[in-house]
């Protein structure tokens, strides 16, 4: 059961990081950077559009990408011509980053970067993981007077039948709650006292993958990733069947929402 994968094993002594946000990140993608990388989906080219203006991205700039995961948005990021620079406290996700992108080590509570390095600064499908009382003022401190964030988030279009399905089965076998589901970006920035909301925008876009990648995309969930063996194999199994039928490629309909905010 859910539960199973949050209890105290081996005496108690990995409690500690099975039962905190930071623990499961950290456990959940060390161990499926590889379907991370293979199954999630990317941005859409119009919401990278839309940032690149907003953030005034072009040659002579430095974008720092907070939380970079594998690079979705790293890579896309490097189009425009800005130097960018890659944070990522998993090294099993930073082993896939770009050879070419500036990789650092660290977190957005700590990042390894000078006060006023960036002019801008992005985090894709990562916020919801920070804890915003030391990030937003980190983010803060690394931007110039002034620079901008962007937080994007890639969310279920749940009318897409398919990801209606997906998202009942992650709700049945998911090892620790949802930390998005109710997590609202511009709610957190507005609350936060250090940033300003400017803009949000959001992008409709279809992700293709293989019938058989949809047990890959289900692995790069944290909450599936930190189940047990037999647990994790029953859930996979079940996400199997929902494409099980389906021809190649299946596509899932996402949205991608867009926030722009500056620092008060």
């Amino acid at each position: 059961m859910a539960g199973r994968a949050l209890r105290e094993r081996d005496g108690g002594r990995t409690a500690g990081r099975l039962t905190s946000p930071h623990g499961w990140a950290a456990a959940a993608f060390a161990r499926n950077a590889g379907d991370y990388e293979r199954a999630r989906p990317g941005y859409p080219a119009a919401a990278v559009s839309f940032l690149t203006r907003r953030l005034d991205l072009a040659a002579g700039r430095t974008v720092v990408d907070v939380g970079a995961g594998t690079g979705k948005l790293t890579r896309l990021l490097r189009a425009t011509g800005a130097h960018v620079v890659a944070v990522e406290p998993v090294g099993a996700m930073r082993d896939l980053l770009p050879a070419d992108v500036e990789a650092l080590c660290g977190t957005a509570e700590s990042l390894p970067l000078a006060a006023g390095a960036a002019d801008a600064v992005t985090v894709a499908q990562a916020f919801h993981w920070f804890d915003l009382d030391r990030s937003l003022p980190e983010i803060q401190r690394v931007l110039r007077p002034d620079g901008r964030l962007a937080v994007l988030s890639n969310r279920r279009d749940l009318d897409d039948a398919v990801q209606s399905a997906f998202a009942e089965v992650l709700l049945r076998h998911r090892a620790h709650p949802s930390l998005e589901l109710e997590f609202k970006p511009v709610v957190a920035l507005e609350r936060s006292g250090v940033f300003t909301v400017l803009e949000r925008k959001a992008f409709p876009f279809v992700h293709e993958l293989a019938a058989g990648d949809i047990v890959a995309l289900a692995a790069s969930e944290s909450s599936i990733a930190l189940l047990e063996d037999d647990d994790q194999a029953a859930a996979l199994d079940d996400f199997a069947r929902l494409t099980a039928n389906k021809p190649d490629p299946v596509r899932l309909r996402y949205v991608t929402d867009v926030v722009i905010a500056a620092p008060r």
